[in-house]
């Protein structure tokens, strides 16, 4: 599963629409995420709402408004990916059948579980505001996550903290999505993950989760490191490793989990920390440069631009065009 510095992609389907036709850009939502078909439920004019974020292998969908019925037909469903399907309905009762079983009632806040590639009617009593996650069957077999008598069971009771802290930290991550660096979605992403897996039971979770606070605290250690002696001019991969007792191999493999390298990490620490120092007017472009840890000004004029799409000069320009508008 690649959620690796990973940007939110953000797919809105939102229509408020008096006419049928207006369900349009909400039905290709849910056939996104969830392979359903959607249709109003009572004889009234629907209000839809729909958002998809696609985060790496990871979606997460939020849909809104009106009583309606879905179903996945045979055809819907060979079309489908196995992934399974997290849906948490938050506002009215929902009643579903899949797989030939017999129907099923879930109340506010119950999980109830489905197979994307299988067969299945849902009906909500009333308006409705549901969250949904998919995962990739690969992701729940590396966490030790058998989904068979999960399946069976049809769902997964939500009155339990570990389904709240669920759905509230999903709601967060997708508050802010838009305003995360990649780093942070990346980070956040792998929360969401393992408390997805905590959710669902799985046997390696606390073990691995251990593992990756291990490691991420070990990571921002250098970073912050890093960070106090970034003009340093000895400043070095061997530097790092010698301070901080580890192997070549083992601070790659810390800087991989985020999709990086300690090259780049330095890099754009260095670019960004020259960009804030631009608008100050008193100092040469140069002078900037040099002490921001390039020694070479072309390098820094080539990585600047392919960081920021524009170059020292034209930054330093903006810049200064908003100092003045404010002192204005």
């Amino acid at each position: 599963m690649n959620l690796k510095n990973t940007p939110a992609t953000l797919l809105p389907f939102n229509m408020v629409s008096g006419r049928y036709e207006g369900l349009e850009p909400v039905r290709e939502a849910w056939s996104q995420l969830v392979c359903l078909d959607v249709m109003p439920a009572e004889p009234t004019v629907p209000k839809l709402s729909a958002s998809i974020w696609s985060l790496g292998d990871l979606k997460i969908g939020t849909f809104d408004g009106s009583a309606v019925k879905m179903v996945r037909t045979t055809k819907l469903a060979q079309d489908c990916a196995d992934d399974l399907i997290i849906c948490i309905e938050r506002k009215t009762p929902t009643r579903a059948t899949w797989g030939g079983a017999g129907a099923r009632v879930f109340v506010p806040g119950d999980i109830h579980l489905w197979r994307a590639d299988g067969t299945m009617q849902c009906e909500t009593k009333g308006a409705f505001s549901a969250l949904l996650l998919s995962i990739p069957r690969t992701v729940l077999s590396n966490h030790g996550i058998d989904i068979a008598p999960l399946l069976r069971e049809g769902g997964i009771c939500g009155n339990s903290p570990e389904t709240r802290l669920l759905c509230r930290y999903t709601d967060s991550v997708l508050g802010e999505v838009d305003a995360l660096s990649p780093m942070g979605v990346s980070c956040c992403l792998s929360h969401l993950v393992d408390l997805a897996m905590l959710v669902l039971g799985g046997r390696n979770t606390v073990r691995l989760a251990n593992r990756h606070r291990v490691r991420s605290v070990r990571l921002a250690s250098i970073k912050s490191d890093i960070d106090a002696h970034l003009l340093n001019p000895e400043l070095s991969v061997g530097w790092v490793l010698r301070r901080h007792r580890i192997s070549e191999r083992y601070l790659r493999s810390l800087f991989a989990d985020e999709d990086t390298s300690f090259t780049r990490f330095v890099l754009e620490r260095r670019l960004m920390r020259a960009h804030a120092a631009l608008d100050q007017s008193g100092r040469s472009i140069s002078e900037i440069a040099y002490d921001c840890g390039f020694s070479d000004l072309s390098w820094f004029n080539r990585a600047f631009r392919q960081r920021f799409d524009m170059t020292p000069s034209q930054a330093r320009a903006g810049l200064l065009d908003l100092s003045l508008e404010r002192d204005g």
